[in-house]
């Protein structure tokens, strides 16, 4: 089949037959990748002002991977013979994408033929593949304790291991993990011909580098201040002891003994608010004389959490990892696994701990991540300041604007946050709890009025208007709040009035919709088609499939199943 060459190079030059050129980042974001395209990635581009000598190519196709999640193969190309960007990786990251699978090198120049056999030996990458390369290209913790865990015993040479190492890292990390120190107290261990003190100051060297190193060696973020809920399953009182002791300060922890309690919470549990699982892998009825298995065990509570919500899981076991990862290709779930004998130290808690709360931001991201409008994911809009003076007079506590625009020393204009990052400041605010009421209230209040009404009023002619009423309206200015409670009103209308109905033409699903803005908005004689229906649709960042398939926000659910508009999950 033909293949679809992006050729990334610079301005002028020559388009080879059967390519396209890309000479910018801003066109490189408008391509459409299919199954047949290829990158051709010129290693000394010149975009930006950047130097020759910098190998901008390298950084073009880390973010491919990275940031446009293509699985399209790359190839790159330069006079320069591989070798020298192989002894390059050795100090720098981003070479490492020449290693990973789906990438390659020719040396150029080259001709067509050598091209076209070299880009058919190359496969595109699957999901799995893409999340190994992907890594791999991101992981300067990894590499780091790595070089230290695997290369540096007591009988080698530390200068030249050390050495190995410390390229990955800026000044201010060599400080957080003090690294001068350590170098010294190794020495002097191996000085004093005292391998346990070398021993355990490696070990105390790597969990602080586990600690204060992030993954993509950026400087490391301020912590958090939300404490994410998370549900420990063990049959175990003693394992569970242990959780209260070192997790206890940093998540909110519920725990449960045995498959069927962990699972009556998770039902229990509509508002995801449970962000992560971490459970025993074999549950027994005794556990300390391992008599009978439990009716429901680890692996089906982590089977039911990934079915009925969004969270990151976390198996616990002693038994052979062949075992494990057999049941999780066979179950088709994702989550991580950790050996009991790796978590009795503090340190290694630590260690765990980080894993827990990068994987409960994880399952947060991808619930804020829900509504897949546009509205939703971002707003460049700029408004003028007499503007913002009027929003913030009507909403005084309001922080919605991310970015100024001067002129001079004056601010002429402001422009928003988008909805997706309100949502998220919601979730990681200290009093998120309040904030999800007054929804869940002002929703209720509304959802009162109109079954009310509903009894005497089928069709909801004598309904006032909810702006009025309400004082609530579809905002004009990306706030949150009215988003959210017009959202539940128009999905609790939906599934009030049409969510029995399997199959519906397009007429039908258009003419429910309108219905519900008619209600919502009391538009009377009014005509609702064509704009101002799917704008107003688009404003609440409302997707009728996604309200078909219930695939909506977690705290959307919960308050529909108060109103028994839906089911718990079973």
């Amino acid at each position: 089949m033909l293949k679809h060459y992006f050729h990334i190079c610079n301005p002028a030059t020559p388009e080879p037959t059967g390519c396209k050129n890309i000479v910018s980042k801003a066109e490189l974001e408008l391509i459409k990748n299919d199954s047949n395209s290829v990158y051709l990635i010129h290693i000394h581009l010149n975009w930006e002002g950047r130097k020759l000598s910098s190998n901008y190519g390298f950084d073009i196709a880390n973010h491919i991977r990275t940031k446009t999640k293509s699985f399209s193969p790359i190839i790159f190309y330069s006079p320069i013979q591989k070798e020298y960007f192989e002894a390059k990786s050795e100090k720098e990251i981003k070479y490492k994408i020449l290693f990973g699978r789906g990438s390659s090198f020719i040396e150029s120049p080259f001709k067509e033929q050598q091209l076209t056999k070299l880009a058919d030996s190359l496969q595109p990458l699957n999901k799995a593949s893409l999340h190994d390369v992907a890594t791999m290209l991101c992981d300067l913790k990894g590499i780091v304790i790595d070089k230290l865990n695997h290369d540096l015993k007591f009988d080698a040479d530390v200068d030249e291991i050390i050495g190995k190492a410390t390229p990955y890292l800026t000044a201010k990390q060599r400080e957080l993990i003090a690294l001068d120190d350590f170098i010294a107290t190794i020495k002097q261990s191996i000085k004093d011909k005292k391998e346990s003190n070398f021993n355990n100051a490696k070990i105390q060297f790597i969990a602080l580098c586990n600690q204060e190193l992030t993954a993509k060696g950026q400087e490391k973020p301020k912590k958090d201040s939300t404490k994410y809920k998370v549900l420990f399953v063990d049959d175990l009182k003693e394992e569970l002891d242990k959780v209260q002791k070192y997790l206890g300060d940093k998540f909110i922890i519920e725990i449960a003994t045995t498959g069927e309690k962990a699972i009556q919470i998770l039902k229990d549990d509509t508002g995801n608010i449970i962000k992560s699982v971490v459970s025993d892998w074999r549950l027994f009825i005794d556990a300390k004389q391992k008599t009978y298995w439990q009716p429901l065990q680890g692996y089906e509570v982590l089977d039911f959490a990934a079915k009925t919500g969004i969270r990151s899981l976390f198996a616990l076991t002693s038994q052979a990892d062949f075992v494990v990862h057999h049941l999780r290709n066979l179950m088709g779930i994702r989550f991580s696994l950790f050996k009991k004998e790796n978590l009795t130290t503090a340190d290694q808690w630590n260690v765990f701990s980080d894993a827990l709360s990068e994987g409960c931001l994880e399952a947060e991201q991808r619930i804020s991540n829900i509504p897949d409008s546009d509205n939703w994911a971002k707003n460049e809009r700029a408004i003028d300041i007499e503007e913002v003076k009027r929003i913030r007079k009507k909403n005084p506590e309001r922080n919605i604007f991310k970015k100024e625009f001067k002129k001079g020393d004056e601010i002429i204009c402001v422009s928003y946050t988008s909805l997706h990052e309100q949502y998220l400041a919601y979730h990681h605010s200290q009093n998120w709890q309040t904030l999800f009421k007054k929804v869940d209230e002002k929703a209720s209040e509304v959802w009162q009025y109109l079954i009310e009404l509903y009894k005497n009023d089928k069709g909801y002619k004598g309904v006032d208007i909810l702006r009025n009423k309400f004082d609530l309206e579809t905002p004009k200015d990306s706030l949150l709040f009215p988003v959210l409670v017009l959202r539940r009103i128009w999905i609790a209308l939906w599934y009030f009035h049409f969510g029995s109905q399997k199959e519906m033409s397009p007429k039908e699903i258009t003419d429910n919709s309108k219905f519900i803005f008619g209600v919502i908005h009391n538009q009377g004689n009014h005509n609702f088609e064509g704009n101002k229906q799917a704008g107003e649709q688009t404003k609440l960042c409302v997707s009728i499939p996604q309200v078909r398939n219930k695939d909506i926000l977690p705290e959307e659910k919960a308050w529909l199943i108060k109103w028994s508009l839906l089911e718990k999950d079973e």
